[in-house]
Formats: structure tokens, C-alpha cells, sequence
């Protein structure tokens, strides 16, 4: 059968329980995709053969409450920690956009804007080299954990830096997440003066 027509189908049923969604493909390279695509549903409302019926042609599947589509792309990400150290490959952009690290990487700039000043945030993506922004390493690592004299707050930390340093702006970044602890350091760049 032919895969847009098998696609159809399957959706169909889905559809009949008011579930099911299909993706070409994984927003992160790191998830295995079989190169079928992905059907996404609450797999508790599906009857398990269908669910079988569907891996057997190849197809991935996903649950609705973990995964979510990038904003640009449309491919699928996957919102839920897998693993110890887990970092997500998306961010939220202007507060309710969703974009996948290949998307925001033609343009980091609206989320390094999102990273600015503000304690709550990190930078998770590897592939984003905060130099290439003019931001510098301030001082060291910093940890926060369950371990003796791990209690660095980013909170009490930008506080400092803003007040030592009023001209600069900062991100924080170069997460390290483990199972007990985190570390992550502190980018500061001089604030940029507008013209106008």
C-alpha cells in the first residue's frame, strides 16, 4: 500500500478516538527514526493491536503529552527528560513559541534576548557559542546540588555581577546537569548602545 494512503488510513482510526497526529520526522537528530514518520496519540485510548499494526509498518510512535511540534519546522520534539543529564533541544520563544535547535540556530539572536539578565535561564545548546555573541566566561563554574557547599544561586549570582558590573549584560550557560548536582557558569558581555 502506498505510505500516504497507509497514512491516511491509520489516521483515520485514530481520528475515530479523537486521537492521533502524524510527523515526517524528529526535530533532534539524536532520537532514532526509522524514516517512516511518527504517529502521536494517547496510546491508552488505542486499542493495542492498532498500536502493534502501526510499528509493524515501520512507523515510530510517540506519546500527546511528551512530544510537541516546532514552531518553524513542524518536526516533533521530545519534551520529556529521557536520562540523567537530559537537556532539551528546543526553547520557548516571545513566551509560546516552541522552536527546535536547528530551527533557532539560523538565528540565535531572539534567544540569546530571551537568556539576557534573566537568573530563571540557561543556555542549553552546545551548538551555540556565546563568544560568537561577545559574550566572555566571568569567573569559573559555578554548582548547585545535593552535595556539601553546592548552593550557588544564579539568583544571588546575576545580582552580584549586575551590580559589580552596571555596562555589561549576562546569560547564563555551559550547563553540566547530572543526577545530584549542576554546574553552569556566568557570560557577560558590555550592554550594546542603541542609536537612534
Amino acid at each position: 500500500m502506498e505510505q500516504n494512503l497507509l497514512i491516511e488510513r491509520i489516521l483515520n482510526v485514530l481520528n475515530k478516538n479523537n486521537q492521533g497526529e502524524y510527523y515526517n520526522s524528529y526535530a533532534e537528530s539524536e532520537i532514532y527514526d526509522s524514516g517512516k514518520g511518527i504517529f502521536v496519540a494517547n496510546w491508552n485510548d488505542i486499542k493495542p493491536s492498532m498500536a502493534d499494526f502501526i510499528e509493524s509498518e515501520g512507523f515510530m510512535l510517540e506519546w500527546d503529552d511528551t512530544t510537541i511540534s516546532c514552531h518553524a519546522c513542524g518536526n516533533l520534539i521530545n519534551t520529556n527528560p529521557t536520562h540523567a543529564g537530559w537537556k532539551p533541544k528546543y526553547s520557548i520563544i516571545d513566551g509560546c513559541e516552541l522552536y527546535c535547535e536547528s530551527c533557532m540556530s539560523d538565528d540565535w539572536e531572539p534567544y540569546i534576548e530571551e537568556l539576557i539578565n534573566d537568573s530563571d535561564k540557561v543556555n542549553v545548546f552546545d551548538s551555540l557559542d556565546l563568544n560568537d555573541y561577545g559574550f566572555k566566561n566571568m569567573n569559573g563554574v559555578f554548582e548547585s546540588g545535593l552535595h556539601q557547599y553546592m548552593n550557588d544561586s544564579p539568583e544571588k549570582i546575576l545580582k552580584e555581577y549586575m551590580e559589580k558590573f552596571p555596562d555589561y549584560e549576562f546569560i547564563f550557560g555551559e550547563l553540566n546537569n547530572s543526577q545530584f548536582y549542576l554546574d553552569f557558569k556566568i557570560f557577560g558581555r558590555k550592554k550594546v548602545e542603541e542609536e537612534f
